[in-house]
């Protein structure tokens, strides 16, 4: 299945979860990657959205086959986790490298 495919059925399903004006989404094909950016959210709205969001990809689930079940999902919050981008990312992408090896 073509990767293009699988990270547009996973940006669908994140923006048809209702995500704010401020939310951001990005894509980056060469990585596999998609990150959603909620500026204006905390740790407890991140996680229901996050839970939302999953329930919505495995509802979408027919599109991308087997993939919604091989997603890897983290939160970083400010300013728990990090007090900018580039160190929420890392926690974040840090958070997921931590899944990938247990």
């Amino acid at each position: 299945m073509d990767e293009r495919h699988i990270l547009n059925t996973v940006k669908a399903a994140i923006v048809s979860c209702g995500i704010k004006s401020t939310d951001k989404i990005e894509v980056s094909p060469l990585s596999n990657e998609i990150m959603l950016i909620a500026p204006d959210t905390d740790r407890v709205g991140a996680q229901a959205l996050l839970k939302r969001i999953l329930q919505n990809i495995n509802m979408k689930g027919a599109g991308i086959g087997d993939y919604s079940r091989s997603l890897i999902t983290s939160i970083a919050t400010y300013p728990e986790d990090g007090t900018s981008d580039k160190e929420l990312i890392d926690f974040a992408r840090g958070e997921i490298r931590k899944q990938m090896t247990t």
